[in-house]
């Protein structure tokens, strides 16, 4: 994985609000609340830079969707700062487990730390793990072509293959 200080951890997010809740839960000086409204913020903020139009995160969408057994996200951070998150759905195609991952973000302020790469291979070892997916099942797709989306995903072993695109629009 990158090269990050020992005070950067990647995990999922079931397991960061299952501790979270813990704390709360053990700890009378941990305020849970405040801690998942900042990290609702934190994420809301990360996915604006995919989604331009993206609505808050709440705290009760993020608990749920660490519920979830065919999803996950993997949070990347630092102290409570949350640097990176990628985010994987099973999927099913021709019936073969298969992982689709979206939402790989790293904060614009420490891009090119190798935390983008420690993301990837946490969140895809944990499919791999969770899901029995081999990573060559694993699969990337990405809405926009960014300057060095192309080299990122070949650099960790991703094959770059046609797509074809199929649009229907309904006409009123």
């Amino acid at each position: 994985m990158g090269s990050y200080s020992d005070n950067v951890h990647a995990e999922m997010l079931e397991r960061r609000i299952e501790m979270m809740q813990r704390w709360r839960d053990e700890f009378s000086g941990i305020d849970y609340p405040r801690m998942m409204t900042s990290l609702c913020a934190d994420y809301t903020n990360l996915l604006k830079a995919l989604h331009k139009k993206q609505v808050p995160v709440t705290v009760g969408a993020l608990e749920a969707l660490s519920q979830r057994p065919q999803e996950l996200v993997v949070l990347l951070m630092k102290n409570m700062e949350l640097l990176a998150t990628a985010q994987a759905s099973l999927m099913f195609p021709a019936l073969v487990a298969t992982a689709h991952i979206s939402n790989v973000i790293v904060h614009p302020d420490v891009r090119g730390k190798g935390y983008g790469a420690a993301v990837m291979n946490g969140l895809c070892g944990l499919a791999a793990q969770k899901w029995r997916v081999k990573p060559a099942l694993v699969f990337q797709l990405t809405s926009q072509e960014k300057r060095g989306t192309k080299d990122f995903y070949q650099k960790l072993g991703f094959v770059p293959t046609p797509t074809i695109r199929y649009t229907n629009t309904v006409q009123d």
